[in-house]
């Protein structure tokens, strides 16, 4: 059996539709187990009206503690001998849990499908052309765990996701890398995208990917996750690449490494930059800023191995040692010129997408 995992909160406007593209599925092995997470809208009722009329479909209702609390707590009561992620305002195509569970074997440990990023309006049109296109050829590579790990940071044959979503995963597997024990130290992302992905994949035996496109991400103009905004989420990320680091390093996988320096690098200027130009209101702002610098002064040695070019390390120096001058000149350049055009790039081609006929 297969147990999938939707943590919810506030989605009440598409928590429906992505709970149907479960059902709806050509497999029936499966229980639905949804977390609400402490919702403030009608989300929790719209899914307790699917809890009892299906008996697959589990409820849990819980205090707000964020997506990975939610997801953990999914875990510690599913059945199945298999687990699936599925975001509360995403969808599935039919043949999901079908397509994984038969790729998957004894000694695969995660099966990775394709997925596709596409403007909520879209999506009907977007499954439809899926759905009746004439399939290209249907490739799957196989891995063993570290090789998955760095193939996944610059796939480009697939459409390849780096969150936790789109994947199937062996339960005893996820459950012996003991991810919860991250709590106390990143509440926010001790089983979450960012974090977590690396660990799972680099323990793994085999990791399967396909081109099959059968996961839709839905993207909404105002959504955190693309607006920018600080969050939670973004102030782990100070405690978490540090974390992500050391472990990789204990693995010594050089590709992972590099690519993790380089986030990091770019994390910390973001986090301290909008957090003195966003008039964000916290009694630990300047707590903040001294975890952000004391990390930045750990690891500027470490950032300047980073295999980039003669501006970047410029940046480094001046971020380091000439804050003032970085903030008004390469900061303030890069976060509201560069960001805000890369942001307005991605939706303008996302209101471009064309579909396959």
């Amino acid at each position: 059996m297969i147990s999938v995992i939707i943590p919810v909160y506030n989605s009440e406007e598409y928590i429906e539709e992505c709970i149907q593209s479960v059902l709806a599925q050509n497999y029936d092995d499966f229980e639905l187990i949804i977390v609400d997470d402490g919702s403030t809208d009608d989300s929790y009722f719209i899914c307790k009206k699917y809890a009892e009329q299906d008996d697959r479909v589990k409820l849990i209702k819980k205090k707000n503690a964020g997506v990975s609390s939610a997801r953990y707590e999914g875990l510690k009561i599913a059945q199945g001998e298999y687990i699936t992620f599925l975001d509360n305002d995403d969808v599935w195509l039919p043949d999901f849990l079908k397509f994984t569970i038969e790729i998957m074997n004894d000694e695969t440990d995660i099966v990775v499908v394709s997925s596709d990023s596409v403007l909520s309006e879209n999506i009907p049109s977007y499954i439809e052309s899926l759905l009746y296109i004439n399939q290209k050829i249907q490739i799957i590579e196989e891995y063993i765990g570290s090789q998955a790990a760095e193939e996944i940071i610059d796939f480009s044959r697939y459409k390849i996701s780096k969150p936790l979503w789109g994947k199937l995963y062996r339960k005893e597997f996820l459950l012996n890398l003991h991810l919860e024990l991250y709590a106390n130290k990143i509440p926010v992302l001790f089983f979450e995208d960012v974090f977590a992905l690396n660990i799972i994949l680099i323990n793994a035996r085999k990791v399967k990917f396909s081109n099959e496109i059968l996961y839709i991400q839905r993207i909404l103009s105002a959504s955190q996750s693309h607006s920018g905004k600080l969050s939670e989420f973004y102030f782990n990320q100070i405690d978490s690449y540090a974390l992500l680091y050391t472990y990789m390093e204990e693995k010594s996988v050089s590709k992972i490494l590099n690519k993790c320096l380089n986030d990091y690098d770019k994390c910390l200027q973001r986090i301290w930059y909008k957090l003195k130009h966003e008039n964000i209101n916290r009694d630990d702002i300047l707590s903040i800023c001294s975890r952000i610098d004391s990390r930045y002064n750990e690891y500027y040695k470490k950032f300047l191995h980073i295999d980039t070019g003669i501006i970047r390390k410029v940046n480094m120096f001046l971020f380091k040692n000439c804050r003032c001058i970085w903030e008004y000149t390469l900061g303030f350049f890069y976060f509201k010129i560069i960001s805000i055009c890369k942001r307005k790039l991605v939706f303008y081609s996302l209101h471009k997408q064309v579909f396959i006929n």
